[in-house]
């Protein structure tokens, strides 16, 4: 499952947000302002990349048929998702509606485990 931890109190407390959910790889986020966003993660069980608002609804999958989903960054400034798929391996892009899809690295990767965007 997903779980946020609400910093508005003096006790920590984390408060499930999206539950059975079974193989979460990788999670980014994405704001457009303090109440607006999506939150955007890697499901090896789906083998896909799936996104909901911050309250964990309107659950949707962006990109499906990935052979072995990975790391995920999303561009803050574009709204992109770029995203590591162990299958090949290769990174590829994507807009934030999943749309657009391109490879991008495909080759002299062993393995990659990691990706950060820096706009």
């Amino acid at each position: 499952s997903i779980r946020r931890v609400s910093q508005d109190t003096q006790y920590f407390y984390d408060v499930p947000l999206i539950s059975k959910l079974s193989d979460i790889y990788f999670i980014d986020y994405h704001l457009h302002s303090q109440s607006e966003g999506e939150i955007f993660w890697s499901d090896r069980s789906t083998n896909s990349i799936m996104a909901s608002d911050l309250n964990g609804n309107d659950i949707k999958t962006l990109i499906s048929g990935l052979g072995i989903p990975d790391d995920l960054s999303i561009d803050w400034i574009t709204g992109n998702i770029y995203f590591i798929d162990l299958d090949g391996p290769r990174i590829e892009v994507a807009s934030g509606n999943g749309s657009f899809r391109k490879v991008i690295v495909d080759s002299g990767l062993d393995k990659p485990t990691g990706l950060v965007v820096h706009p």
